[in-house]
């Protein structure tokens, strides 16, 4: 019997190695001396061919054959030929150390434990040659498959035994271990779900890196997503034990310099890993994450410029996590990530910073929303003109969570948002783009936010927009905007109208007018028109109830001292250049608007004192159709009149004599007469009756004086403000809502003469074919009194309506 191309095994060894697997002990014990014996002879004869046959033999015929006893007595042969061979094993650790793994993959336990002992004793004498890298491989894949052994603890005591000598051999031979091999096995048989398998690994992680020389911690990114994975393990001890090893990596990463931290350590690799991982399902996981990113983030600072936008990205999701802890680290790091995007000067990928935030924005969560508010803020200060270039996506986001269900706290902080934006591009001295200012276009995009009624904004918060817009913003510039806007979209024009009024061919109202009247495509729909007529009703209402437009209020009303009106909201003179500087033009642009709704211009007028105005408003209801709604809106008119807001009005009742005053009279006394007998008719005909005695009872003297002094009170807003052409708008504005009124009509007669001869071609068997067009009738009727009424249905802001009087009674 020879070794396969060497010499012949020796006869008396073929009566040896049969001993191997003998029943009797003390035979096998006989035999594994005979091989240590016959071994250091052929060592000392320097005879290499014949020991290789002989472990040849042992390892082909006895390991390698298939009964339970010859691999076992082959496994002991092995062993003693390893011991005999002592530090001159090198050249046969091949064969020895493969015939030894192979029997670690026997599914009988006796075997796969004979080969735990026989690498236990084949790696005490080999040492640093078990390090060697094929070798290396072998030895720890097998070792760890016997470690995870599920029924057999016998089995698992004896790899851990082996796994014990090979860690020690790395421990003292650290410098012959191939580090990133073993960090490849690490993270390849890291998957295992096996729990044995994972504490051998982590016990074998930790011991390493306490080896001098090694630097394990360097090549942190190569096996701590393995550890978070780890960390997720259901088993108690495992969870345990990663964590310990994760602290001890963690505390040795905070003990380093920003300077030794950016040349050891992948800090892109590793905040990679971090934020894949901040989004694991498990809350402990997450919890650690974010320890781990908080420490990166303060240990590295600015050298984490490039990674800026994934830890924005996490944090930002972060700061809504349902695990308190998680949330609050985030709200910490958060702080931190803030100040050193906003003062790193340079290297900062500002656009993706800008693109996680705008991503933050769109969040489910509220928490992360406002989060992602003061991110813009601040991105705003440092680099307006960059974030200004990006200003269309960001208002498309926030008008967007305005249309949604935040709530009011959220709203105005989006509403904060865009106004500094605005006051920020106007103290940078340009547009962002060629769309004009940037706060103009975002009042023309809130109208239009108010205008989709798939959102139900304008119902639910509408006049709530408008008085935090007037809170950030110059009330003036708000409203004024939005009147052009307004104006555009009640007419039916493309562009807006009144951006010029001094131009040739900007259309006018009554050209708008006309045309409509003719039939022509540029008549505004139905629904634009009604839109524009409610939002008109709202503007008024919040500019005469609002605490923040009394400026406003104020600036319209001459007879006020323009030493006592308070300034305006919104900050710098700069953010409101777009707004008209005198209260003439304020007045002219909202009355072009609110011409369409006659009892919001006739408020105006009133609120302006341009009493004559408002005079040939009243003259003009005649010619309108008296509708509930509209009587409802008188209704409330006087008690608006009753506000503290129309003081000067009231005042100006007593002097009937000054020029202007009794325009006042006549329009009051109109309105009175147009009301129904009703608590607000009794209101006004007391109002009006007390003044007309006060009157009666003055003499022409007195009354002279009392007119020269209250000159002394009028401004110049009557003066600068063209009766007859204010009168006219008005008048081209309701031609338009007549015009769009006969159309509709129009429109529901042709559907009624439609279903009536639909009705009239059916069987008379079917169902009562005469009575219905009757009901058809009644149903159109009933649509058309809604919509009638359906502009004085905006529910914020509204007074009350008042109750009605007891007939024949009046309030006491």
């Amino acid at each position: 019997m020879a070794a396969s191309g060497g010499a012949p095994l020796d006869a008396d060894m073929l009566d040896v190695l049969p001993r191997l697997h003998d029943s009797s002990e003390a035979r096998r014990k006989e035999a594994c001396k005979a091989i240590q014996g016959r071994i250091r002879d052929l060592m000392h004869s320097r005879d290499d061919g014949r020991i290789r046959t002989l472990i040849g033999a042992i390892a082909k015929t006895l390991v390698g054959g298939p009964g339970l006893s010859e691999r076992i007595g082959g496994l002991f042969g092995l062993s003693a030929a390893s011991t005999a061979l002592g530090s001159q094993i090198r050249p046969y650790l091949d064969v020895i150390v493969t015939a030894a793994v192979t029997a670690l993959d026997d599914d009988r336990p006796g075997v796969r434990f004979a080969g735990c002992e026989a690498l236990y004793n084949v790696a005490k004498v080999a040492r640093s040659s078990m390090l060697r890298p094929d070798l290396f491989r072998a030895v720890f894949v097998a070792m760890l498959s016997v470690v995870g052994d599920a029924t057999e603890s016998e089995v698992r005591s004896g790899a851990w035994l082996l796994s014990t000598m090979m860690l020690d051999i790395a421990a003292a031979q650290g410098d012959a271990l191939d580090l990133p091999l073993f960090l490849d096995l690490f993270r390849a048989h890291s998957q295992a779900a096996n729990p044995h398998i994972r504490q051998a690994l982590l016990t074998w992680l930790a011991q390493l890196d306490s080896v001098p020389g090694l630097d394990v911690g360097d090549c942190l990114p190569q096996f701590l997503g393995s550890l978070l994975l780890m960390l997720q393990d259901p088993n108690g001890p495992v969870r345990s034990e990663t964590h310990k090893v994760l602290l001890h990596f963690l505390r040795q990463l905070q003990s380093l310099t920003p300077d030794e931290l950016a040349a050891r350590v992948d800090l892109p690799a590793v905040v990679t890993i971090l934020t894949d991982s901040s989004v694991a399902p498990h809350e402990f996981t997450r919890m650690v994450v974010f320890d781990w990113i908080a420490a990166v983030v303060r240990a590295a600072g600015e050298r984490l410029r490039g990674q800026f936008p994934v830890l924005t990205g996490a944090v930002l999701r972060a700061v809504s996590d349902a695990h308190q802890t998680v949330m609050t680290t985030a709200l910490l790091i958060n702080q931190d990530l803030t100040r050193l995007v906003r003062f790193t000067e340079e290297g900062v990928p500002f656009e993706a910073v800008a693109g996680q935030v705008l991503t933050g924005l769109g969040h489910v969560q509220p928490l992360t929303r406002r989060t992602a508010l003061s991110w813009v803020a601040m991105l705003l200060d440092r680099s307006p003109a960059k974030l200004m270039a990006m200003a269309s996506d960001f208002l498309g986001q926030i008008l967007d969570n305005a249309a949604g269900e935040c709530d009011d706290d959220e709203l105005s902080l989006h509403i904060q948002v865009l106004a500094l934006m605005a006051r920020r591009e106007a103290d940078e001295g340009e547009a962002a783009d060629g769309e004009g200012s940037f706060g103009d276009r975002m009042l023309r995009e809130v109208a239009e936010l108010l205008r989709d009624s798939s959102n139900g904004l304008l119902e639910r918060r509408g006049s709530y927009v408008l008085r935090h817009l007037c809170v950030v913003m110059d009330p003036a510039r708000v409203f004024t905007v939005l009147a052009r806007h307004l104006w555009a979209i009640e007419a039916g024009a493309e562009d807006d109208p009144m951006e010029d009024e001094d131009k040739d061919d900007v259309a006018e109202p009554d050209a708008v007018a006309a045309d409509a009247a003719g039939g022509e495509s540029e008549l505004a729909d139905e629904e634009s028109a009604e839109f524009a007529f409610v939002v008109v009703e709202m503007m008024a209402l919040v500019l005469l109830t609002a605490p923040e437009l009394a400026p406003l209020r104020a600036r319209l009303q001459p007879s006020v001292p323009a030493a006592i009106v308070p300034p305006m909201a919104g900050g710098s003179l700069a953010e409101a250049k777009h707004t008209p500087e005198t209260a003439a033009e304020v007045f002219s642009c909202l009355f072009k608007t609110w011409a369409c709704n006659p009892v919001a211009s006739l408020l105006l007028c009133l609120l302006a004192e341009q009493y004559e105005v408002a005079c040939g408003i009243v003259q003009r209801l005649a010619a309108e159709p008296i509708t509930v709604a509209l009587l409802m809106q008188l209704d409330r008119t006087v008690q608006l009149l009753e506000s503290p807001c129309f003081l000067q009005l009231r005042l100006h009742l007593c002097e009937p004599s000054h020029p202007g005053h009794s325009h006042l009279l006549r329009a009051l006394y109109g309105v009175l007469m147009a009301l129904p007998q009703s608590t607000a008719f009794h209101t006004l005909r007391d109002r009006l009756t007390s003044v007309t005695s006060l009157h009666i009872g003055l003499s022409m003297a007195a009354s002279g004086a009392k007119a020269g002094g209250g000159a002394a009170f009028s401004g110049q807003l009557a003066a600068s403000v063209d009766v007859a052409a204010l009168l006219d708008d008005y008048s081209s504005a309701q031609r338009r809502r007549a015009a769009r009124s006969i159309a509709g009509e129009a429109e529901e007669a042709a559907a009624a003469e439609a279903g009536l001869r639909g009705w009239a071609s059916r069987p008379a068997g079917d169902g009562g074919a005469a009575s219905r067009p009757a009901d058809g009738a009644g149903a159109t009727s009933g649509a058309g009194a809604a919509a009638a009424g359906g502009a004085s249905t905006l529910a914020p802001m509204r007074l009350p309506a008042a109750p009605a009087a007891a007939s024949g009674q009046r309030p006491q």
